[in-house]
């Protein structure tokens, strides 16, 4: 539709102008900052600081604890010991080995 007003030429279907929210413009380009942050730190995490942070996991994640395996005691009803763990050293001779040196 048309309007004519003092001889001016109204049309029902103007331009819209659309404004952009000056706060949306601001947390949009907060939020592309913190990421791009966020993205700049993981990439020198991963590229340059490789070899302490392997250490520093291995350090967290695996652990050595020794501790004295021992098998117990065994007794009876009334506290007789009848089996006892004890260290034992061992020595073993392999025939073939001690027989070609005697025969030589």
């Amino acid at each position: 539709m048309k309007y004519i007003v003092n001889n001016i030429e109204i049309n029902n279907f103007t331009k819209k102008r659309y404004y952009t929210n000056n706060r949306f413009i601001i947390l949009f380009s907060i939020i592309i900052t913190s990421i791009t942050i966020i993205f700049f730190k993981i990439t020198i995490l991963q590229l340059f600081n490789t070899k302490q942070l392997i250490q520093k996991s291995d350090l967290i994640s695996s652990r050595i604890q020794l501790e004295p395996n021992s098998r117990g005691i065994i007794k009876d009803r009334s506290g007789n010991i009848l089996a006892l763990s004890i260290p034992v050293n061992n020595i073993s001779i392999d025939p073939k080995f001690f027989l070609k040196k005697k025969l030589l």
